[in-house]
């Protein structure tokens, strides 16, 4: 593997802001988050690293708040999570996902992992700049055997960067010799960097 790398997930308010008193190689607020937030005009352009107090050397990431929506029983749908990620500066902006829990049966599983590709493939296609510069991430779900490589293979032509999504719940699981996870990370020897996000909602969503 080339690269972890660990991401602060945190609210926009949030108190304390750990980032100010030691070295974090990058923090990220979720779109949920921006939209329900009051002063949403005051974070357009730079507003949102301004209000975070982050100096250039700290990456700002947005996630597409995926798993509060869906909690909610919304759908922010791609265009207006577009907006938003056209609207707000930060570094890099990861793609809506639709995370399958792991209680989901296999075709409920395969339902929302072919929404989330398909959501990434939409996105790209608008948000074209951002995908040419390698800043929009695409999020891979835990699996095993074809259900794996097929978002492997949906995703690595056009990123080289990808997130590691809805981790939590198998991490809570028995690490037992056939957990889904032993098996992912058992198969998975990735030849671009993967980026584990520390997402909000759950510690992961």
């Amino acid at each position: 593997m080339k690269a972890f790398k660990l991401i602060l997930g945190t609210p926009v308010n949030a108190i304390p802001r750990p980032w100010l008193y030691m070295r974090v190689p990058g923090i990220m607020v979720n779109a949920f988050d921006l939209i329900q937030n009051g002063r949403y005009r005051d974070l357009r352009g730079n507003g949102l690293r301004k209000l975070l107090g982050v100096n250039d050397d700290v990456e700002l990431w947005i996630d597409s708040g995926g798993y509060q929506f869906l909690k909610r029983g919304l759908d922010p749908g791609v265009d207006k999570l577009a907006k938003l990620y056209r609207e707000i500066d930060a570094d890099y902006y990861v793609s809506l996902d639709y995370p399958p829990g792991p209680r989901d049966e296999p075709r409920l599983r395969a339902e929302k992992l072919a929404k989330t590709i398909r959501a990434f493939w939409r996105l790209r296609s608008i948000l074209r700049s951002l995908a040419e510069e390698g800043r929009l991430v695409p999020v891979f779900h835990i699996s095993a055997g074809p259900t794996l490589r097929l978002q492997l293979r949906a995703y690595e032509p056009y990123s080289v960067v990808a997130a590691a999504g809805g981790l939590v719940p198998y991490f809570m699981q028995l690490a037992g010799k056939k957990s889904r996870l032993k098996a992912v990370l058992t198969e998975y020897q990735p030849k671009n960097a993967i980026v584990f996000c520390n997402r909000k909602t759950q510690v992961n969503d």
